[in-house]
């Protein structure tokens, strides 16, 4: 028969040779699983009570004193103040939401005029910072500077930034021009500004001005698009780029050191000025210029730097944008405005009623009367028929059939509905029709009927000068004489 096994002579000594072979340290790598939790978030609440008590005798009444050191003035605290403004300011919530959130999340209730107060309690708070910060932009020997217009109510309103090593700054100013950002934006005229070519600008010293390499990268690009020296000039000049981006990686690398890099940048900026020189001394004093930008002071930059180094055109042509801004385009150029065109989708009211559908005519009368009595201007640039037709043709035709054909205002319901869109040449009130290329089309999705007219600018006034079969009148080309501009 089987026997149990005999137990250790000593078991003790046993465990310890067992102890024995285990690590000597504890694993350095142990699997480890974190479990994150927030801790209640309510509000704390302290309640002060001021007792008033009234004498028998005489009957006068008594109320505890206030005193500012032990009971605060505010109903919220600064922690309450910091994260109202906080979620208003930074993360841009409207109050409405700020109050929604707080409440929900905190357990806080205020209302949205309290939210107001924090602002202005906050805003007070930290004007000592901003004005620090104010002055060290305007103090620092480098600066980046650029900003942006918007209409408000009928206003040009530019807010600007000045951003350095240190600090970024804004400011929202009632304009953009020049006067007003030497006055208002940068009083301090020294340091080095870097900035693209806004002509507002022009006040600095250009020694001291480092034009944005973005600006000047795309500049030296169009150089290489154009025929004759233009195009090796402008080879050249991307070369030299190329070799100070060089030079400047190895810098941010570690492997120059910035004297070692200024030392090798100094041969890199003759050759730029060398070769600028060629270009003056070649005698490129007429060109076609084609630009587009974004507002009308962008569309200002060619012109000023024309006059600049006397450079005279045949023609200056823009493409919509600032160009189609033909009220801010003569009170920027005066008289050197006459004979600018932009290539655009027309201005509704420059056309004739009778080449539109029946009723269209009407619809545009309509939209001028309107918008020159909301924002108390003159004339009506190319920008407000282009976004009224394509709000016209979304809410009286795409949007209607989306919901009666395809059930519903979902992006694909959409989709469908605009794809079914048929409106004849003159069915709008510009008068392109249109019917959008269908999938697998190689412009897909694009208005097939769709087109721009070349207008052009006289006297303050616009004109269509092609096509020739709604032209209001004949182009001037090139410039004539006497114009500021002209290279005749």
């Amino acid at each position: 028969m089987p026997t149990d096994p005999k137990p250790p002579a000593n078991p003790e000594a046993t465990l310890e040779a067992k102890l024995e072979s285990l690590p000597k340290t504890p694993d350095p790598d142990p699997t480890r699983h974190q479990y994150i939790e927030l801790a209640p978030l309510l509000p704390h609440v302290t309640e002060f009570r001021r007792h008033e008590v009234c004498c028998p005798s005489c009957g006068h009444r008594t109320r505890a004193h206030y005193d500012d050191d032990v009971i605060p003035r505010y109903a919220f605290g600064p922690r309450v103040a910091a994260v109202a403004t906080l979620l208003t300011g930074v993360y841009h919530l409207s109050r409405r939401s700020t109050v929604r959130l707080l409440q929900e999340l905190l357990g806080l209730r205020i209302s949205t005029g309290s939210v107001s107060n924090l602002e202005r309690r906050m805003s007070v708070a930290v004007e000592p910072a901003v004005d620090e910060a104010w002055a060290e932009a305007q103090s620092a020997a480098v600066k980046h500077v650029d900003g942006t217009t918007w209409l408000q109510v009928g206003v040009i309103l530019a807010l600007w930034t000045i951003a350095t090593a240190g600090v970024t700054v804004f400011k929202i100013l009632d304009n953009g021009q020049g006067e007003t950002l030497e006055r208002e934006l940068l009083t301090s005229t020294k340091g080095v500004l870097v900035s693209d070519r806004a002509s507002a600008l022009k006040f600095w010293a250009m020694h001291l001005r480092q034009i944005c390499w973005a600006h000047l990268l795309r500049k030296f690009v169009s150089f290489t698009e154009r025929d004759g020296p233009t195009r090796t000039l402008g080879r050249e000049l991307l070369d030299c780029t190329r070799v100070v981006f060089a030079y400047w990686y190895d810098f941010k690398e570690g492997r120059l050191t910035r004297e070692q890099f200024a030392a090798r940048i100094a041969p890199v900026r003759m050759d730029f000025e060398r070769t600028l020189r060629r270009a003056i001394d070649a005698g490129i004093k007429t060109v076609r210029v084609a630009v587009h930008c974004t507002e009308a002071d962008c569309g200002q930059q060619p012109v000023e730097w024309a006059k600049e180094q006397g450079l005279k055109w045949s023609a200056l042509i823009g493409h919509g944008a600032g160009y189609g801004q033909f009220d801010k385009l003569f009170a920027t150029f005066k008289e050197d405005a006459n004979y600018i065109y932009n290539v655009d989708p027309v201005a509704a009211q420059l056309l004739n009623p009778a080449s539109l559908a029946p009723g269209m005519g009407d619809v545009t009368k309509e939209m001028v009367r309107r918008y020159k009595a909301d924002v108390k201007v003159d004339e009506v640039p190319p920008h407000v028929s282009m976004g009224f037709n394509q709000a016209w043709i979304f809410l009286t035709d795409v949007l209607p059939r989306a919901i009666k054909k395809h059930g519903g205002t979902d992006a694909e319901a959409l989709r469908k509905a605009a794809l079914e869109t048929d409106i004849k040449v003159g069915g709008t009130i510009q008068g392109y029709g249109v019917k959008f290329n269908p999938p697998g089309h190689a412009m897909s999705g694009q208005n097939a009927l769709s087109s721009p007219v070349v207008m052009q600018y006289s006297n303050q006034d616009t004109f269509i000068v092609w096509p020739t079969a709604i032209k209001t009148k004949d182009p001037i080309l090139p410039l004539p004489k006497g114009h500021g501009y002209s290279a005749q």
